[in-house]
């Protein structure tokens, strides 16, 4: 990816577009609800090409199916360049149908799964950032806030499973979401804070794989609690700053029990009965695969005791700098993130959380939860 930032950043890649793809039909993708600097930005963009179409997408639509087809329907032979100026979802669609085409992203507001999704090109405007609003700078700051979970499970899975993460990516992580602590509420909420926290973003990029992210325990559990929730207006990030609390409790519960066992076992109907509602790609040689997917169970608790002493203390750091980062989070808000409260519904919470191990199907801390019966001790 090339990044084109700074002041000037819309004027560079205007030019781009100008110099190589003129000759092109540019397609270009816009919410509904585009503001006027956007909207000023397509006319330049339209008048610098040879033809250009404008496709704007309903807000909220984030439906793969749907927007692959609304996508792929514009994509004649003529278009040399997809301009993107939605969220990941569509960023993400366009990926998927694009073949060859290149992409050309603009960055309207701090979002670190843009920064993170695949774009040949990466326009960060300092302009563009600094109009954002605070609802999506809070949403950013919650998607990032889970990082400091996906670190927590990532060193777990390197130390009970052996995977082999990149350590020193681990602690890069670890230094940048240090540095993102002494960002006060009030500060993001200026131009100066929102594009501080788009560098932040730009800089984990280096660390964080997006498949890992999207992988990840407290990224599943985020789109399932959306997936619950009967209120449409939950953004990803809140679903993330939840999904966090909730994941940091149930690590709680684990790094404080003094015996597991493999023993245990579980309802495999009620588990499978579960899954089923909550998952709308429901498989059911998927589900009863994960049921078996951990062999070396016992040697995976062995491994987790023989470091429990010293996970304990990084479970600590991890949760002091959380605890931090979510004070500065609920300041955000004018009510402290007193209105998330209503998302907060136990039933919808324990489904979700239930729902999780049975979206895996290799050895991971969700089947490792739910294989040592711990999932029986939670309590949101």
């Amino acid at each position: 990816m090339d990044i084109i930032s700074g002041k000037d950043a819309s004027n560079q890649a205007l030019s781009l577009i100008s110099k190589k793809y003129r000759l092109f039909k540019v397609l270009i993708l816009t919410p509904q609800s585009g503001n006027n600097v956007i909207g000023l930005l397509i006319e330049q963009i339209i008048k610098a090409v040879k033809c250009a179409y404008v496709l704007k997408i309903p807000k909220g639509a984030r439906e793969m199916g749907v927007l692959k087809t609304l996508i792929g329907a514009q994509l004649t032979d003529d278009v040399g360049l997809i301009v993107n100026f939605c969220d990941e979802a569509v960023l993400n669609a366009a990926n998927e149908v694009c073949g060859k085409i290149k992409i050309l992203s603009f960055l309207t507001e701090p979002n670190l799964n843009i920064v993170l999704s695949n774009s040949n090109f990466l326009v960060v405007d300092n302009n563009l950032i600094s109009n954002a609003t605070c609802k999506s700078v809070a949403n950013c700051y919650g998607v990032v806030c889970a990082c400091s979970f996906y670190l927590m499970e990532q060193v777990f899975n390197r130390a009970v499973f052996g995977v082999n993460y990149n350590a020193q990516n681990l602690l890069e992580v670890e230094n940048i979401l240090q540095s993102l602590v002494l960002i006060p509420a009030a500060l993001l909420k200026q131009s100066m804070g929102k594009l501080m926290l788009t560098n932040i973003c730009v800089k984990l990029r280096k660390y964080i794989s997006l498949t890992d992210y999207n992988n990840s325990y407290v990224n599943t559990l985020a789109n399932l609690i959306l997936d619950v929730s009967k209120h449409k207006t939950l953004t990803n990030g809140e679903a993330l700053i939840i999904s966090s609390v909730l994941c940091f409790k149930m690590f709680k519960v684990l790094v404080n029990s003094l015996s597991l066992s493999a023993q245990i076992g579980f309802n495999s109907y009620m588990r499978i009965k579960n899954h089923k509602n909550l998952n709308k790609n429901f498989s059911f040689s998927g589900v009863t695969k994960s049921f078996f997917c951990n062999e070396n169970l016992n040697e995976h608790i062995n491994n987790f005791f023989k470091i429990k002493t010293s996970f304990a203390v990084v479970f600590n750091t991890y949760e002091n700098m959380f605890n931090k980062l979510l004070n500065i989070f609920k300041g955000l808000y004018l009510d402290r993130g007193i209105c998330l409260n209503k998302f907060l519904i136990e039933s919808n919470l324990i489904a979700a959380v239930n729902a999780i191990p049975e979206q895996f199907s290799h050895p991971c801390f969700a089947t490792f939860l739910r294989d040592v019966g711990l999932l029986n001790k939670f309590d949101v």
